[in-house]
């Protein structure tokens, strides 16, 4: 039997969206701590200093706490790219323009402990599996207006093309550098170089520009 995975009531008064909040960050915690599987909800009832008969008047299970965790970690990361990807991209550095990508994103695995492994635990979600492919295309659409702008003498298809591959490589290779405020930086670094190289391979220096 499918465990549900929707809240089951809103929160009508301030003090009860205080008390979602501290839920889903407790539970953000316990979840990088000993993961999804072995987390439980007197876990995440105890580190947000609950009762676990409050945080079941808002959520039958563990899992429907992921999956607000989810929607919350969606809309953060849109809101997130909407201000990274601006138009003043085309014309910083290559090196500048990784950076300016990478770092925010970089910060937000950094303060939200539990990121990738509860990212990973929702793929089996087909709404969270689609609320994650819908910000994969928007964030690969901005990225390759920004290359064809930078880069005039390719075209959309390359452009489009190198976005697509840039974002899938972000995707496959950061969680190599583990999760919460212990990401490896080295890795981080080697991904920038790689990221930056592949460029330059495809569109030329910056002086062909």
């Amino acid at each position: 039997m499918t465990k549900p995975t929707t809240m089951r009531r809103l929160p009508r008064q301030a003090r009860g969206e205080q008390r979602i909040a501290a839920i889903l960050q407790a539970a953000a915690q316990v979840f990088y701590e000993v993961g999804f599987d072995a987390a439980t909800t007197d876990m995440i009832a105890q580190r947000a200093h609950t009762a676990i008969g409050s945080l079941y008047d808002f959520f039958p299970n563990k899992e429907a706490i992921a999956q607000r965790l989810c929607e919350q970690f969606c809309e953060d990361l849109r809101v997130l790219f909407e201000g990274i990807l601006t138009d003043e991209l085309v014309q910083v550095p290559l090196s500048q323009l990784i950076d300016d990508i990478l770092d925010p994103l970089v910060q937000y695995h950094q303060t939200h402990p539990g990121f990738q492994a509860l990212w990973l635990q929702s793929q089996g979600d087909p709404r969270l599996a689609r609320m994650h492919q819908d910000l994969t295309e928007a964030l690969t659409r901005k990225t390759a207006w920004i290359f064809a702008r930078r880069y005039p003498k390719s075209d959309e298809a390359s452009a489009l093309r190198s976005s697509q591959i840039c974002i899938r490589t972000v995707q496959a290779l950061l969680p190599l550098a583990g999760d919460g405020p212990d990401l490896d930086s080295q890795i981080i670094a080697e991904l920038k170089t790689m990221i930056q190289a592949y460029l330059q391979a495809v569109f030329g220096s910056e002086s062909e520009m």
